[in-house]
Formats: structure tokens, C-alpha cells, sequence
């Protein structure tokens, strides 16, 4: 029977926030308890039993373990490796009697995207754009997990961020479709491409998703 002066914090559930909780604050000397009421643990990224059947409930890849992004932060602080066997080329998209392969490598990507979408220059500064968007979208989310700021500690730490990586900022007012248009690569078969990669990660369409989180 555990007691109230065994544990210093409860983490109500074991999904991949909560996990990731426990484990930073155990690594920081506190004693934690994780409560889970499913019959294994990784919430969404798990399994569900339902009338003796086990269901699959989603997440069956893992991103996040480039530079700067959490998985990687989280195996550098905790000193936990999360196995994993690395995916190449990561996914095969079908579209339109078309196979379209999603390469990790960011020219390799680009030249594919290129070769089914055509309009190189468009294509090239499309993607030159989403990746520098997202490389500093990542850098600042990690320095500053506390957005908006919470606390006085919080606002001072706003003020080491490079002030540069403030020329991302009007794209959460732009949407994913107009920066394509912007390029001039909004066709027809681009955005319903777009539109399939974002329902997988943002759950909404190009003319939904504000840039800044598209990218």
C-alpha cells in the first residue's frame, strides 16, 4: 500500500506526456507515481481491449529525435534510450495511380516533390521555407516551454531567444495554401497532397493550418 509521504508527485495517466513527465521529474530527485487505468501503458500510441478483442489506437511511428526536437531532449536528459528501428524511406504515398515516397532526407524530398509536382523553383523554396520555419519553431519551443510566459523567469528567458527567430512570427497568420499559392504551387494534386499529410498531423486542411505549425 503506498502512502502519501512515499511519492512526491502522481501523474494521472501513462501516455506519452505523462511518461515523459515522470521521467523528467524522477530524473530531477522527485519520487513519482504514475496511475494508469488501461492495461498497458502509452495512451494514444498504445492498445485498447474491448470485448476480447486488443485495438490498435493510432501512433505507430515516432518523430521528434532530430536536433532540437523532444524525444531527443528527453533521451539527453533522462539518459533513457527509447528503442526504435529507423524507417527508409519513412512512408509511401499513393495518390492518383502516382506513388510518392516521403524521404527523411530533406534534398532527397525535395527533388521527389519536385519530380510529381514540378515548378522546381516553387517547389525548392516551398520546402527551403517549411523546413527553416520548423528547425526554428523547435529551437525556440524547447528554450521556452512555458508560452506564454507564466512567471517573471519566464518573460527574462523570452529575452536570450535570438531576436532573428522572430521572422517566423507572421506565418501563424498565414495558412499552409497561402504560402503555397505564394510560391505558386497551389495546384490541385499539390494541396490534396498537402491536405493528406496535414489530416495525419494537424488534423485540418491546408487552408486551416496556420504555417507556423504546418511547416
Amino acid at each position: 500500500m503506498i502512502k502519501e509521504s512515499d511519492t512526491d508527485c502522481i501523474i494521472i495517466g501513462a501516455g506519452m506526456g505523462g511518461l515523459t513527465a515522470a521521467a523528467m521529474l524522477a530524473n530531477d530527485g522527485y519520487r513519482v507515481l504514475v496511475l494508469e487505468a488501461a492495461h498497458v501503458p502509452g495512451g494514444c500510441s498504445s492498445s485498447y481491449k474491448r470485448k476480447g478483442y486488443v485495438f490498435e489506437t493510432g501512433a505507430t511511428t515516432l518523430i521528434g529525435f532530430d536536433k532540437n526536437q523532444p524525444l531527443m531532449y528527453l533521451e539527453e536528459r533522462t539518459g533513457i534510450r527509447i528503442p526504435r528501428t529507423a524507417l527508409e524511406p519513412s512512408m509511401a504515398v499513393h495518390q492518383n495511380g502516382e506513388v510518392i515516397t516521403r524521404y527523411r532526407d530533406r534534398e532527397r524530398w525535395i527533388e521527389e516533390a519536385i519530380s510529381h509536382f514540378g515548378n522546381e523553383k516553387g517547389q525548392r523554396g516551398f520546402w527551403k521555407l517549411a523546413f527553416d520555419v520548423s528547425d526554428v519553431v523547435w529551437k525556440v519551443s524547447l528554450k521556452n516551454p512555458f508560452f506564454p510566459p507564466n512567471e517573471m523567469s519566464d518573460w527574462f528567458r523570452l529575452l536570450t531567444n535570438n531576436p532573428l527567430d522572430a521572422r517566423v512570427l507572421p506565418y501563424a497568420l498565414k495558412s499552409v495554401k497561402d504560402v503555397a499559392a505564394g510560391f505558386g504551387i497551389d495546384t490541385e494534386g499539390f494541396l490534396q497532397f498537402l491536405d493528406e499529410q496535414l489530416m495525419i498531423s494537424a488534423q485540418s486542411y491546408t487552408n486551416d493550418t496556420p504555417f507556423l505549425f504546418g511547416a
